[in-house]
């Protein structure tokens, strides 16, 4: 009786286990921005920053220039302390500070406190004293002239041997990640919202010039709208019949195929949305390989675009992170805007059916030192998941055995019980 009971009871576990693991399999939990260290701005390759303002962290794995009066600040969801230190990093330059190529005259600030980190120092000279070897903000001058110019001023005294040479994240690194991040939610995210006209009947495709849109989301999922660059290039203004929340979060996925890659964006009015939704929405273009904001409306939400040149030229602002291949803000006459301070947070969940609470979400939590980003690597076990490291095939074999074991567990006890009369 005891081994019939210990049998029935292993066969149930095994059961239930592989239902559980059976459930998981179609989940796809994606954090878009992971290993980001709390960065606003992450840009792959070369930044001119020209004009005039990102209201957070900034880390990019190429060159930095800059124009006249460019401030970036140390302001973060998640500060990034390199060990050592006594303040959290501001900004990362994994390559040089080109001086001789930044406008003549110009000035970046980094203020709010923040530490900058330079990955080479050719061509430039640290200074934490000033002409009368007083110490003083620290700054990153063409010569031993305290008062050069271009010149980059951190906010505050830092020690000169703890500017460079030094890469403290591998900002380069993250963005074969990213890259493949950005496919997947295009690919396995299905377009699950319908924009409609005032009337509420769904918009015919073709949209034509000045359209305005009305979108209502379902709360308890991620709601998905791909669209094409030419229709999104048409929408004059998408009103939001009820706004995107963390229960709610919008993924727009943008697909750039009909226009070559190369997209001039004038960005729709966003009615019904403003800094407060767009941690919970972010604008995805997985194709795009050129992409300019030339126009409208201010971008509520995280740019992601990890395989483009983008170029603002617009004076409206960015309200959330920048993710890119390189980056240019502003010019010598036109305002770049400025990039707020709401990176997404809210939940890429694709699938119908609800992951174990194992599964990341949100912003990676704070860290010391240099992570090891990683891009998703491919097994025989099928890709890696960036949040769960788990191959998706490697679930579903795990939870056929673990339902085969329970099923041979059951049909043995009855056998021996039906053997035991």
């Amino acid at each position: 009786m005891r081994a019939r009971s210990w049998l029935v009871a292993g066969a149930t576990a095994a059961l239930l286990l592989g239902l559980t693991a059976t459930g998981s399999q179609a989940a796809v939990v994606l954090n878009p921005l992971v290993g980001n260290e709390g960065f606003l701005v992450l840009v792959e390759q070369d930044a001119d920053l020209i004009a005039h303002e990102i209201e957070g962290t900034v880390a990019i794995g190429g060159d930095l220039r800059f124009g006249s009066g460019f401030t970036t600040l140390t302001q973060s969801t998640d500060p990034f302390l390199v060990p050592g230190d006594v303040a959290s990093t501001a900004l990362i330059v994994n390559g040089r500070v080109d001086l001789a190529g930044s406008t003549p005259g110009g000035e970046l600030r980094v203020t709010g406190g923040g530490y900058v980190k330079i990955g080479d120092l050719t061509g430039v000279v640290v200074k934490d004293t000033d002409n009368n070897n007083a110490d003083t903000l620290t700054r990153i001058v063409p010569g031993n002239d305290y008062n050069a110019t271009p010149n980059l001023e951190v906010a505050v005294h830092q020690p000169a041997s703890s500017v460079g040479p030094t890469v403290p994240l591998d900002v380069a690194g993250l963005f074969p990640t990213y890259r493949s991040l950005s496919t997947r939610m295009a690919v396995e995210c299905p377009d699950n919202v319908v924009l409609r006209d005032a009337a509420g009947n769904p918009l015919t495709k073709p949209y034509p010039a000045d359209t305005h849109a009305f979108l209502t989301l379902t709360p308890g999922r991620t709601n998905v709208l791909n669209i094409t660059a030419e229709d999104l290039g048409n929408l004059a203004e998408i009103t939001f019949t009820n706004p995107p929340s963390a229960s709610m979060p919008l993924i727009v996925n943008v697909d750039t195929t009909g226009v070559g890659g190369d997209f001039a964006w004038n960005s729709p009015n966003l009615a019904g949305a403003s800094s407060a939704q767009a941690p919970y929405m972010l604008w995805n273009f997985p194709d795009a390989t050129a992409l300019q904001h030339v126009g409208g409306d201010s971008i509520e939400g995280t740019l992601y675009a990890p395989r483009a040149d983008f170029v603002d030229l617009n004076p409206t602002n960015i309200e959330g992170a920048v993710v890119v291949k390189s980056l240019v803000m502003g010019s010598g006459r036109v305002d770049g805007g400025e990039v707020h301070l709401f990176p997404f947070v809210g939940r890429v969940e694709c699938g119908e059916i609800t992951p174990t609470p194992s599964s990341s979400t949100g912003t990676t939590q704070p860290t010391t030192g240099a992570p090891t980003p990683s891009a998703p690597t491919s097994s025989p076990g099928g890709p890696i998941l960036p949040d769960t490291g788990q191959p998706v095939v490697y679930i579903g074999v795990t939870s056929l055995g673990l339902l085969m074991a329970g099923v041979t567990f059951l049909i043995v006890g009855r056998r021996r019980r039906d053997w035991s009369r």
